[in-house]
Formats: C-alpha cells, structure tokens, sequence
C-alpha cells in the first residue's frame, strides 16, 4: 500500500499514478474498468498503454464501457481474449507491448492466452 515499504506487489491511488513516471511489468483490472465514467477509462486505459509491458482486464460486457472498444481505441490488439469461467459474462483480455509480442520473458504468457 502507499506510505508502505515497496514489495513485490503494491497497491497505488489515482493521485499517486497520475504524479509518478514509473514503468510497470503489468497492469491488472478487475471489475472495475466497465464500471468507470467512460473519461476515467480512457485515461486509465491510456496510462496502462503507455507505462505497462502487460495489461491484463478481468471485466463483464453489460455496461456502455467495454474494454475492448478502449483498446481499439488507443490501438492495443489483445494477444488473447477468452471467457473468464470463474465468473459468468466476464471476459479476461492480455495486452502486450508490441516488443513482447516477439518474444520476451512473457512470451509463454502471451502463448497460453492465445490457446
């Protein structure tokens, strides 16, 4: 969490993403990106694009908002989309930055997704 020591994995606020210029290895959204007003997902989308090797979405299709459509949006083509069995209606989509696609330490990442 913020204030805390770093770890492996942190947990970061709005604020603190829109101040830091870190790179990350992947991006995670989990029921959330669909439910944004459609401005806070793109900027979240366009951050995840511009600062992430790896975006992974864990999101339903019911709502205006669909993370494909922000995708094509800013030009990302997921390396595999799939239905997300644990839960009904959701879809799990990996994108990858265009250099991972060639083959990289995630490359077994992006071949299991396009099964």
């Amino acid at each position: 969490m913020y204030g805390e020591p770093p770890a492996t994995i942190n947990l970061r606020s709005p604020d603190w993403a829109r101040q830091t210029d870190e790179q990350f290895d992947l991006i995670l959204n989990v029921d959330s990106l669909t439910e944004m007003d459609p401005a806070v997902a793109r900027r979240y989308v366009k951050f995840a694009r511009d600062r992430a090797r790896a975006f992974l979405s864990i999101n339903h299709e019911v709502n205006p908002v669909v993370a494909r459509d922000l995708f094509r949006e800013f030009g990302m083509e997921p390396v595999g989309r799939s239905p997300y069995w644990p839960r009904a209606g959701y879809v799990e989509e990996l994108v990858l930055q265009p250099e991972l696609k060639r083959g990289s330490k995630l490359g077994p990442v992006a071949r299991f997704w396009r099964r």
